[in-house]
C-alpha cells in the first residue's frame, strides 16, 4: 500500500461594506484590511467551491476535481 498527498482546497467568498470615495479607493481599503487579518474570513463566509488533488510523492499527479 502507498501513502498518497490529497490537497482539499476551499473558495470563500464574503461581501462587506466600504466606505470610500471610489470604487479604487474601496478596493485599497478592502485590500489594506484583508492583509492587516481585520477581515475575519472564517466567520460568516460563503464556499463558492471545493476542489481536490492528489500527489504520489514521485512527480504524479491528478487534476484538480470538484468536490
Amino acid at each position: 500500500m502507498k501513502t498518497y498527498s490529497i490537497t482539499i482546497e476551499e473558495h470563500v467568498n464574503k461581501t462587506i461594506q466600504i466606505q470610500a470615495n471610489n470604487i479604487e479607493e474601496a478596493m485599497g481599503i478592502a485590500q489594506k484590511k484583508y492583509r492587516n487579518d481585520e477581515i475575519d474570513m472564517g466567520k460568516d463566509v460563503y464556499v463558492s467551491s471545493v476542489q481536490m488533488c492528489a500527489d504520489d510523492g514521485e512527480g504524479d499527479c491528478t487534476e484538480w476535481t470538484e468536490l
